[in-house]
């Protein structure tokens, strides 16, 4: 295993180029595997430790306001351009063209910000541990596997990948949107968290199915820019959020019915 520099990894757009960063992940993208699992033991046993509850209004307001702005970008410079490669290109060259970002810089490095941004997005579980609210296992497991996987989508660039960061841009600039106006007291309709619940079951849906279609392609003989082995743990993943993310919603949003004489 070669030794990699932090400035391989973190780097400005005008130094960033797509086949380094790539070679340095590669070398590297395990350690995700590393901070999740310390990443999971920290939070449960700071869950035992935390005793009393924190004010971390304008805090958390913050912090979600600076993800929901940098999601709504990243939705700009990912999810549009999605948007107008269907339109152009059609919907098997989005998902099985693995180069759909090597030329393509500023696609390229949103990806790449895309991916790094899994390791601060980990802190959203301190401010649930100082508020003292219920730490879910659809939060820690979703953080945590969801590092991993795209650290390993920055080293080796599947082709379903410009699907999965549209996706998630899209979802989660909505949805911290929605994080930093409850922080703030605002009241929301609770419609509209219903509707952020279902955007986001159906993102997993649509990751599921990208990569059946990968599968598909690939049984036919034809190129597609994914391994069997990727799709596998994709459809598994993006199954697994989907199941939880339901039970989530039957938990949070189903009402008992009344008890008939």
């Amino acid at each position: 295993m070669e030794k990699v520099m932090v400035s391989e990894v973190i780097v400005s757009y005008e130094k960033f180029n797509v086949i380094p960063v790539q070679h340095a992940f590669q070398n590297m993208w395990h350690f995700s595997i590393y901070i999740a699992v310390a990443y999971l033991v920290a939070v449960y046993a700071a869950e035992r430790i935390v005793q009393k509850k924190r004010d971390t209004k304008w805090l958390l307001a913050f912090w979600n306001l600076g993800l929901a702005i940098f999601s709504l970008w990243g939705a700009y410079n990912v999810t549009w351009l999605l948007i107008e490669d269907l339109l152009t290109v059609g919907f098997n060259r989005t998902v099985c063209w693995k180069d759909y970002y090597v030329n393509r810089k500023p696609l390229a490095y949103w990806l790449y910000l895309f991916c790094l941004s899994k390791l601060p997005e980990l802190f959203d579980t301190a401010f649930i541990i100082l508020r003292k609210a219920p730490l879910q296992i659809l939060h820690t497991y979703h953080h945590a596997s969801v590092l991993v996987f795209s650290w390993h989508i920055l080293a080796y660039g599947p082709g379903a990948s410009y699907w999965y960061a549209a996706m998630n841009y899209m979802v989660h600039g909505i949805m911290y949107t929605y994080f930093c106006l409850r922080a703030i007291k605002i009241k929301i309709p609770e419609f509209l968290a219903k509707c952020i619940t279902s955007l986001q079951s159906v993102q997993m849906l649509v990751g599921f199915t990208v990569n059946f279609y990968s599968i598909y392609k690939k049984l036919q003989g034809e190129e597609c820019g994914n391994t069997y082995a990727h799709s596998a743990v994709a459809i598994f993943l993006y199954f697994s959020y989907f199941v939880l993310f339901l039970r989530f919603a039957q938990q949070r949003y189903s009402k008992p019915k009344a008890k008939t004489q």
